[in-house]
């Protein structure tokens, strides 16, 4: 229970910390996916910007604001494109599978 500004104590709402943890799976979920596909097309910055778009999109659906939300695709497509093109450059080696683990920490952007 919180106490709100008429000194009313209500239960607290977990709406939005539900909506974060769906937007969290979503893009992980995303982001490994795109990782897959980039295999088969080599283009690090296309997925990155496929990524960063569905990162903005589905920001303002769950009621961020525009310019939080713009901020926030800006950083999501520097770490994006990082990680792709780290992805890319590693493909037959022996870090691609570590790279490819730490893409969940890209999800926390």
């Amino acid at each position: 229970m919180i106490k709100n500004a008429q000194g009313v104590y209500t239960k607290l709402n977990r709406d939005g910390c539900d909506n974060l943890k769906m937007i969290f799976i979503l893009k992980i979920l995303i982001i490994f996916g795109l990782a897959k596909l980039l295999e088969q097309n080599e283009k690090p910055f296309l997925y990155a910007g496929i990524y960063t778009s569905i990162f903005l999109v589905l920001s303002l659906l769950f009621g961020a604001g525009f310019v939080g939300s713009l901020i926030g695709a800006t950083i999501s497509f520097v770490f994006a494109a990082i990680y792709f093109c780290l992805l890319d450059r590693f493909m037959n080696d022996v870090w691609y599978w570590p790279i490819f683990a730490i893409g969940i920490l890209v999800g926390f952007v």
